[in-house]
């Protein structure tokens, strides 16, 4: 499945549809309140805190705010990027990530 990495999104964001297609729960309630693209304020369902994220073979554990979307939709946040060490690279179109030692490349 394709990801989204957007960093200008706060934190990550998995839809309920998707959490359920991936058959996890919700770990535990949430405060948090996205605002969404079309400026909706949202309530998270709850939080799952450690999403299995899978890039080129590294697994990266990740907290991510369930919303309720019938859309399927994972959103990679700010606060991935920063625990990756992200950079991206819009020239070559890729992205590099460090985590736990280990480096990887994926393409945008």
């Amino acid at each position: 499945m394709t990801a989204v990495i957007d960093s200008g999104a706060a934190t990550s964001i998995i839809t309920s549809s998707l959490l359920k297609q991936l058959d996890y729960l919700i770990d535990r309630s949430s405060k948090m309140v996205v605002v969404t693209a079309n400026s909706t304020r949202v309530r998270a369902l709850g939080l799952v805190d450690n999403l299995p994220v899978n890039v080129n073979h590294m697994l990266i554990k990740t907290p991510v705010h369930v919303l309720e979307s019938k859309d399927s939709v994972l959103i990679l946040g700010n606060n991935w990027l920063k625990k990756v060490n992200a950079i991206v690279n819009f020239e070559k179109e890729n992205l590099s990530i460090r985590h736990k030692g280990q480096n990887v490349k994926s393409p945008l």
